[in-house]
């Protein structure tokens, strides 16, 4: 018996109409490495390669691409821009990674666009790990090997949350919707001696530091982080799992006790209220496992076995505005609406709807132009 599932999103009381999403996943830049990427609007930035691409959502087409410069401080040039944020003045703030220096560090510089031309370097000395964003309310934040600074308009401030004599320094950095600022500390005796890992808030006075069993021990540093809009913070580690925080409890996934396929996770990013998407590598072999997905009661893995996805080694997720997601390989971009990325889910996603009445509260009617009896359909509202 034939079984497909149709996988849409329903605005209830928010939006007067809806346009069927089309399910079909994308690719775009195939065979070229992709770094960040950046949401604006019809607009998303991508980094490829050494470039800054500006690229129209719709058409898939490239509206303009232009060449980062390379670092006048440090002269290295095999960069890519390794994050990209928007902040409210259309300014773009991208970081470049500027290879390993003499300690083994890993050295970044920054630098600013303005959307057609103009680029500026941020002069910052001894910049390592830096992890860039824009808060809540428009703000420019920075977490470095050393502290967290914000910027001024003209440089930045004084070290915000301490760390001293080298005994932590930072790995990863996200806001949440109530602006709170939450880093993830990796305790060090001696680098590269790495230890415990720590979770840091910054609420705009003062900072609190968290700890947990599941962030002990070598494997215990946060690699990557994002918050949903209940408050939950969603933790990969460098080799303990997948590590939740709600303000109270802790609670781990990894291998043995889930669908988790490797316990090194990385790239962690919230869809809606309860949907995690994250990407994994064995920190040993760097043997990348693909695409997983995780709803709170299933978890899904996409690789280059299963679905169209390029390259099994993931650096970005992106979920837009519109709930569409961008995955950034090392061997091209991929965008799809929904759950159909897989190749079975791509085969059987080639149908015609209609859903009426838009909004609605007690009752919707869904028309198909296929028989599509013994199917499942799966609706999701704007929190996911």
């Amino acid at each position: 018996m034939k079984k497909i599932t149709l996988i849409f999103i329903v605005f209830f009381g928010v939006m007067a109409s809806m346009n069927a999403q089309n399910t079909e996943p994308k690719t775009y830049f195939v065979d070229h490495f992709i770094g960040g990427l950046a949401d604006d609007g019809d607009i998303i930035w991508v980094g490829v390669d050494n470039s800054l691409v500006k690229m129209d959502k719709v058409t898939g087409e490239t509206i303009a691409s232009y060449t980062i410069p390379i670092s006048s401080e440090y002269n290295y040039t095999d960069r890519y821009a390794s994050s990209i944020s928007l902040d409210n003045s259309g300014l773009l703030w991208i970081t470049s990674p500027n290879g390993i220096d003499g300690f083994g560090l890993k050295g970044d510089y920054l630098i600013t666009f303005n959307g057609v031309k103009s680029w500026m370097e941020i002069s910052w000395p001894n910049l390592y790990y830096a992890h860039l964003l824009i808060d809540n309310e428009g703000k420019v934040w920075m977490s470095e090997l050393l502290g967290l600074h914000e910027y001024n308009g003209t440089g930045w401030t004084d070290q915000i949350m301490h760390s001293t004599q080298w005994s932590y320094f930072t790995t990863t950095f996200v806001v949440d919707s109530q602006n709170n600022k939450w880093l993830g500390l990796t305790y060090a005796t001696y680098y590269p001696g790495i230890w415990d890992g720590f979770l840091a808030k910054f609420d705009g006075t003062q900072s609190t530091v968290f700890t947990s069993q599941y962030l002990e021990g070598s494997g215990g540093s946060i690699w990557s982080m994002d918050v949903s809009p209940t408050g939950t913070v969603w933790m990969g580690t460098q080799n303990n799992g997948l590590v939740t925080f709600d303000g109270i409890n802790w609670e781990v996934y990894n291998w043995s006790n889930s669908g988790l396929p490797n316990n090194s996770v990385r790239n962690v990013t919230v869809e809606g209220a309860n949907i995690i998407w994250m990407s994994t590598a064995n920190q040993l072999t760097s043997i990348a496992n693909g695409l997983t997905r995780f709803d709170g009661n299933t978890w899904k893995t996409f690789n280059t076995d299963n679905s169209i996805l390029p390259s099994n080694t993931i650096n970005s997720i992106l979920v837009d505005e519109n709930g569409t997601k961008w995955v950034g390989t090392n061997k091209g971009l991929i965008s799809f609406a929904g759950n159909a990325l897989s190749t079975s889910e791509i085969q059987s996603s080639g149908f015609q709807f209609t859903l009426f009445p838009n909004p609605a509260h007690d009752f919707i009617t869904l028309k198909t132009s296929s028989n599509l009896m013994d199917s499942t359909v799966t609706i999701y509202n704007i929190l996911g």
